[in-house]
């Protein structure tokens, strides 16, 4: 079982590259369940940690100063 604060900054790290990930992809490397990785991810987003577009992600500037602490 993984703990939220963990997911969420396991997917900051693969998100780190500035690249759009494709949560499928966010699931397969991160191997958390797909609602973790959802659950987190609007997390992410709620808070402009991460930009959302249909099912790709990638971070934004003021989520790589979070990843970056």
């Amino acid at each position: 079982m993984h703990k939220f604060d963990e997911v969420v900054n396991t997917i900051l790290k693969l998100l780190s590259n500035k690249d759009w990930h494709r949560i499928d992809e966010i699931v397969e490397r991160t191997k958390v369940s797909k609602d973790k990785a959802r659950e987190a991810i609007e997390f992410l987003n709620k808070f402009s940690f991460a930009e959302v577009r249909g099912e790709e992600v990638r971070i934004t500037s003021l989520g790589l100063k979070l990843f970056e602490l």
